[in-house]
């Protein structure tokens, strides 16, 4: 089972068109809605990979009961803590390029936190293997308070994966994590070098402060991970999509299907390369073909570093 802690939901409209014009009237090839933020969005993906998956999220408003309503039309387990704030919508344009248009994360009201923290323990009673974050945190929500909601999760015999930046990443490292998964960006303010320097020696670093198996990502080159002193790079996909919205999130949920199959880590990375680049070629995040992901990870090279 896997299990997401999902504070910063919205709803995610794609549009598809043409060629996006400024100032021009568009009519859309295609649309789709669905109940987005990051960690809604890699909980789509770990099921469409066959994963058991649910998830604790934060909802209001007429926008909330939209939410609501679409997670149960795809059949994706959530407990909905109400918040009386209305929750986002983003909104992302596949023209030549991809444009998107982001609300800021919805704040959480006082005592709507509390109440995150007492359905996960309710959610968790029943197990799980991996408690996943991903992403920022919404006005409202302390990050030492967050990672301690995440660090109860471990008492309940769960493991903690960390897809996140900032304060909240350095809170969770302090109190213990079982996996990070954070792109070069990330990775880079984490450790305060240099934004070019090389991704193995990167994720080495990353490694020291989180005692833990630890993977970067880095677009098209690849991906480096480390486990137990030992470091591998996986190469990136020569395939490519125009709907890259969600395919960091739907790498997330293609490396922990891949642990809660069994596999090791290499190979479980090598699931969320492909679940990441078999998101792109579809509208939608966390949208993707099983068949595709699995047979784009079958393709990858792995070099030992």
């Amino acid at each position: 089972m896997i299990t997401a802690v999902v504070l910063s939901p919205s709803l995610d409209i794609s549009y598809e068109v043409d060629e996006l014009t400024v100032g021009a009237i568009h009519r859309p090839l295609s649309t789709v809605r669905c109940a987005g933020g990051k960690g809604l969005n890699m909980v789509r993906a770990a099921t469409a990979l066959g994963a058991p998956t649910r998830a604790v999220t934060v909802l209001g408003g007429p926008v909330g009961d939209l939410m609501r309503t679409l997670l149960a039309e795809e059949g994706l387990p959530a407990v909905v803590v109400p918040n009386p704030h209305e929750t986002r919508i983003c909104v992302s344009v596949a023209g030549a390029d991809m444009t998107e248009i982001y609300q800021r994360a919805t704040p959480l009201a006082d005592g709507v936190l509390d109440d995150v923290e007492a359905a996960l323990d309710e959610a968790l009673a029943g197990g799980t293997d991996w408690v996943a974050v991903n992403g920022g945190l919404p006005e409202g929500a302390d990050p030492a308070r967050v990672a301690d909601l995440l660090a109860r999760a471990r008492h309940h015999g769960a493991r903690v994966a960390a897809d996140c930046y900032g304060e909240l990443l350095t809170e969770l490292l302090e109190r213990g994590v079982d996996l990070v998964k954070i792109n070069r960006s990330e990775a880079v303010d984490l450790v305060g070098t240099a934004p070019d320097v090389d991704l193995s020696e990167l994720v080495a670093a990353v490694a020291a402060r989180a005692s833990a198996p630890v993977v970067v990502t880095d677009g098209a080159s690849g991906s480096a991970l480390s486990q137990d002193g030992r470091r591998w790079r996986v190469a990136a996909s020569s395939r490519r999509g125009r709907w890259s919205q969600g395919s960091g999130d739907s790498y997330l949920g293609g490396l922990l299907t891949g642990l809660t199959e069994g596999l090791g880590l290499v190979d479980a990375v090598r699931l969320g390369a492909g679940a990441g680049t078999a998101n792109a070629m579809v509208p939608g995040p966390g949208r993707l073909r099983e068949d595709e992901a699995r047979a784009i990870a079958a393709e990858l090279a792995v070099t030992t570093v």
